[in-house]
């Protein structure tokens, strides 16, 4: 097994292991569908399907990329956040932070040479910092919070000017501040926003604390 999962975390989050491969079935949509999870133990590669609690056929719709109405595009979102959120548990060798997340890194690493670092030793959160302050926190929070029924989902909390709050935190995409001075900081939930309602948070919170902080930036 590849040194990145091991046997103990796959079990410790619900999944058969097998020989050369490991499963997880989880309950989607109030039980009517079920979220079946794969990872090839050799190769390290995963897949995953939807399928009917009842009489556990696929759910054909699911699959056609060319369906498309808003029970499916709410079903596809829950269903890649959880796997996302499963394989980041178990170490898969995945960004935990979803598309959306990755690309805002990478965004910000390329405009200013900041690269986003673990700053505990858990290495479950990534920060983004100017001359040791954060101003871009990327982490996991109990998905009730957020009112999700997944048990944690990805976020982001970045600082905003406190007279914006309002016109800021829709409880949609944009939430008080989980962990955080909510008086100065908010949270993004990553899978409700766009590459670039992130980008523009982060620069906005990165100005703030340059701003705070004196900080000379280039």
């Amino acid at each position: 097994m590849n040194e990145l999962l091991n046997r103990e975390d796959l079990i410790k989050e619900g999944f058969l292991c097998k020989e050369k491969e490991a499963v997880k079935e989880i309950p989607i949509k109030d039980h009517q569908f079920l979220l079946i999870i794969k990872i090839n133990l050799i190769d390290i590669d995963y897949s995953y399907e939807v399928i009917e609690s009842d009489t556990r056929e696929p759910f054909f719709l699911f699959h056609v990329s060319s369906a498309h109405n808003a029970f499916l595009e709410e079903l596809r979102s829950e269903v890649e956040t959880e796997v996302q959120n499963i394989l980041w548990k178990v170490g898969y060798p995945l960004s935990p932070y979803l598309y959306q997340g990755e690309k805002a890194m990478e965004i910000i690493e390329k405009r200013y040479g900041e690269v986003a670092t673990y700053p505990f030793s858990d290495h479950e959160t990534l920060a983004l910092k100017i001359k040791e302050k954060w101003y871009g926190l990327f982490l996991f929070a109990p998905g009730k919070y957020f009112s999700k029924k997944e048990k944690e989902v990805p976020v982001l909390n970045v600082k905003v000017q406190p007279d914006t709050l309002f016109e800021i935190i829709d409880e949609k995409k944009v939430f008080p501040a989980y962990h955080m001075d909510k008086k100065h900081w908010v949270s993004y939930l990553l899978s409700e926003c766009k590459v670039e309602d992130l980008v523009k948070a982060l620069e906005t919170s990165r100005s703030l604390v340059i701003k705070e902080h004196n900080i000379f930036a280039k």
